[in-house]
């Protein structure tokens, strides 16, 4: 594959990551993505971009967040080449 056409296809994915607030009954959830690659994240570091929406004194309800470490196998391989997630439910 030609250098140019895995910094275009890199590109591209990284514009597809997101994060967005949903709010229920049950209380609001924040969910941050990123795509990773090489070790770096775009846009953002997902982890911190998902907790820095929770208001202080807020009643954390579950936290979930993909491997996105060094120390395992699926983690090593998502910071390689890879999106990751972080969800984080909340009540007020």
């Amino acid at each position: 594959m030609k250098r140019s056409t895995v910094i275009a296809l890199s590109l591209l994915l990284a514009t597809t990551s997101c994060m967005g607030v949903r709010d229920n009954a049950r209380g609001t959830t924040v969910n941050a993505s990123s795509f990773n690659i090489l070790g770096f994240q775009f846009p953002h570091n997902d982890y911190d971009a998902a907790w820095a929406e929770v208001p202080q004194g807020a009643n954390v309800v579950t936290a979930v967040s993909s491997n996105n470490d060094w120390t395992s196998v699926r983690g090593v391989l998502t910071r390689i080449f890879g999106f990751s997630f972080s969800q984080v439910t909340y009540t007020k």
